[in-house]
């Protein structure tokens, strides 16, 4: 969530050239500095640091926003990313109480972008036929990827081998949660 707030801040100091804008980005990029550098640290540690050097931070950034909060328009891009900030607040701070919680929600937006995607996709489905092939194809490819696997040699191998098969255990072998998948490519996970 906090990705988002920053990506509307950074929009207000492009569009708008505004002062209140370049300092919530900075100290977000403070937030994000800090997470960086206890990446290594484990997730205990890690939530007592954020108490005691991300909790200053986050509070500051809340007191900046409600102190501005009428100082600008509301339908300015300013406005707005305040706004959507003070109403997001209790999802932005989450990550506070939890050690194991990211700052950044990006590698959840990136691992559902192809679903938002594809459901668009989807709506030129012609035929039940040509929508049900979409989702077996998404599946393979979304499990593939899922355990390790590059999608397209999974696909390749999984078809050249599937007319092979002659019993449940020979079509279970071609399940990418088999294992027998690690010895043959063995940079997978």
């Amino acid at each position: 969530m906090l990705d988002h707030v920053r990506r509307k801040f950074v929009e207000a100091v492009k569009v708008a050239k505004s002062k209140i804008g370049n300092q919530i980005v900075e100290m977000i990029d403070r937030l994000y500095c800090l997470e960086h550098e206890w990446a290594d640290k484990d997730h205990i540690e890690r939530l007592s640091l954020r108490r005691t050097n991300s909790l200053p931070i986050v509070e500051a950034i809340k007191d900046k926003l409600q102190s501005c909060k009428n100082k600008v328009l509301p339908q300015s891009v300013v406005g707005k990313a305040i706004s959507y900030s003070i109403n997001e607040w209790p999802f932005l701070i989450k990550y506070l109480n939890d050690g194991q919680l990211r700052i950044s929600n990006i590698l959840v937006e990136n691992a559902i972008r192809p679903y938002a995607i594809g459901r668009k996709n989807w709506l030129f489905a012609d035929t039940v036929d040509g929508a049900n092939a979409n989702c077996t194809f998404y599946t393979l490819i979304e499990t593939a990827k899922a355990n390790g696997l590059d999608p397209a040699y999974y696909i390749k191998y999984l078809f050249t081998n599937l007319a092979k098969c002659k019993t449940l255990t020979d079509y279970q072998a071609l399940l990418p949660v088999s294992g027998y998948f690690k010895e043959i490519w063995p940079n997978v996970h």
